[in-house]
């Protein structure tokens, strides 16, 4: 519940306080810390909300742990964001 809270918390401070545009670097940072958030925020949901599904067996593999999966899907989904133009803080034009 507080990794939820901590990025909810980011996100508001991201879209209403940020300034529209930072220098690449700056802007990636944000962007990973923002992912990392996510990436924890889910790990968190799917290991309490879905405790029937922490591991699926599938065929020719081993057990796949879904909260390890589920997080590293969001991690690079909210990077893949970040590094678009539809993120909510700009790439500064030098």
């Amino acid at each position: 519940m507080i990794s939820v809270a901590l990025l909810a918390a980011f996100m508001v401070v991201v879209y209403f306080a940020a300034p529209a545009a930072l220098p690449l670097f700056f802007q990636r940072m944000v962007g990973l810390v923002n992912a990392m958030l996510a990436m924890i925020a889910a790990m968190f949901a799917v290991r309490e909300y879905a405790r029937g599904y922490n591991r699926v067996r599938v065929p020719g593999l081993t057990r796949l742990h879904t909260a390890s999966w589920v997080g590293s899907a969001v991690l690079i989904a909210v990077m893949v964001w970040w590094c678009s133009s539809y993120a909510p803080i700009q790439v500064a034009s030098l």
